[in-house]
């Protein structure tokens, strides 16, 4: 009989807080016993700070860096001979290439009292499902196909999302690996506020996904804005193959 092989690997990070400042405290040592264990928390700390490096070069924050530059820029000359020079123009790619702007898909849900949690906002674990089942459409649509899916990156609920909110979710591909078969697509959450005419972010998922027997076509952007969400899926792209690496090195 062989060996079960896991399905699914999560890794949680927790944090410890008093309850009663609210404040940040001190989370109990590990006790190290053997050379196994040890060698468990060093890549636990390899990931930890790979993932420090890759926040505080944020693009929010900091500019691309010389290689994303000229990533950025072979692109604009790979796809600047697309573009018309008519000021109607309207730019029509190779067939194996998809502009980003193209790979949107929306979606709206009114949040009702049946997914609250226990402190009476609406569960985190809904939000994830809805952003993954508009994914998998999105996904569906981008490669014609019926896409697998692999991993959910790391992220964060920033805000509460309260009952009786007006919930919507804005998908788009990101980032492809045609030579892997390979894509990410992006899940904004934003909650409407109707009265005061406004959105708020509350979230941005980040769904991979494979394609083995489909048509993953390169994912093309055009404007500054779409160039930093790729450069985003890019590094996203490339942590998620190094934490898989050392993931592997951790169950062996």
């Amino acid at each position: 009989v062989a060996e079960p092989e896991p399905n699914l690997v999560a890794r949680f990070t927790m944090a410890g807080r008093d309850k009663d400042t609210g404040k940040s405290s001190q989370v109990n040592p590990l006790l190290l016993e053997d050379d196994n264990q040890r060698r468990l928390v060093k890549i636990s700390e390899q990931i930890k700070e790979f993932k420090k490096t890759v926040t505080q070069a944020n693009l929010y924050k900091r500019p691309p860096s010389e290689e994303e530059r000229l990533v950025i820029h072979q692109l604009w000359l790979e796809t600047n001979k697309f573009l018309d020079d008519g000021y109607e123009s309207r730019p029509v790619l190779s067939d194996d290439m998809v502009w980003m702007g193209k790979t949107s898909m929306q979606s709206v849900t009114v949040c009702f009292p049946s997914e609250r949690n226990v402190h009476n906002k609406i569960f985190g674990g809904y939000l994830m499902r809805l952003a993954h089942e508009l994914s998998f459409a999105n996904g569906s649509v981008f490669t014609q196909s019926r896409p697998s899916y692999v991993s959910l990156d790391d992220f964060s609920f920033q805000k509460p999302v309260n009952i009786g909110s007006i919930l919507k979710l804005t998908s788009q591909v990101v980032y492809s690996e045609p030579e892997h078969k390979t894509f990410q697509v992006a899940v904004s959450a934003d909650v409407i506020d109707n009265i005061q005419n406004s959105t708020e972010r509350t979230n941005t998922f980040y769904f991979n996904f494979s394609c083995p027997n489909g048509r993953v076509p390169r994912v093309v952007p055009r404007t500054y804005k779409q160039m930093m969400k790729f450069l985003e899926g890019r590094r996203r792209a490339q942590t998620g193959k190094l934490i898989s690496k050392l993931q592997g090195e951790m169950q062996h």
